[in-house]
């Protein structure tokens, strides 16, 4: 196997809300960091400074386009917008996918309605909505952006798939 054949293209990452994905994602991002506190001190040495972790926290976002209806299963703007207005957590999975209905033509019961299942190492954690938004360009494809915010720590899980 060739070195190239492991690099994951970004095509085969998703963002799962409570076990099923976002219907016609374009891109979706993952951030996580760290904030610190200076422990730096005349033992640390040489000039170097030292730093602790005092929080972390994490993001995820995702670039849609937009539609009224998906797949039977996939989040729309609406669904969102019903979680972003209950404001309560979401599981929230970003990880790799992969459509069992384009590479085998049928869809197994394990999956969503669409096909997608998760595959592979999967990032999971509890998250809420904090951001939502539609665009809708003159004779541009409509699209919608979601934000979330990690409010538990975010773990890591086998797919589905495995």
């Amino acid at each position: 196997m060739a070195l190239n054949d492991k690099i994951i293209k970004g095509s085969d990452l998703m963002i799962f809300v409570n076990g099923q994905p976002i219907g016609f994602a374009t891109s979706c991002d993952i951030s996580l960091s760290a904030e610190t506190s200076d422990t730096s001190n005349k033992d640390s040495g040489n000039g170097w400074s030292s730093a602790s972790v005092t929080k972390r926290s994490w993001t995820a976002s995702s670039e849609n386009l937009y539609a009224e209806s998906v797949y039977s299963g996939e989040h729309t703007f609406n669904t969102l917008f019903t979680f972003y207005s209950n404001g309560t957590p979401l599981t929230l999975v970003w990880s790799p996918n992969q459509n069992a209905a384009k590479t085998t033509g049928r869809i197994p019961e394990v999956e969503t309605a669409s096909g997608w299942v998760r595959v592979g190492t999967a990032y999971q954690g509890q998250a809420i909505i904090t951001s939502l938004s539609a665009s809708a360009s003159n004779d541009d494809n409509a699209t919608f952006s979601v934000e979330f915010t990690g409010v538990s720590p975010i773990t890591v899980a086998a797919g589905d798939g495995e």
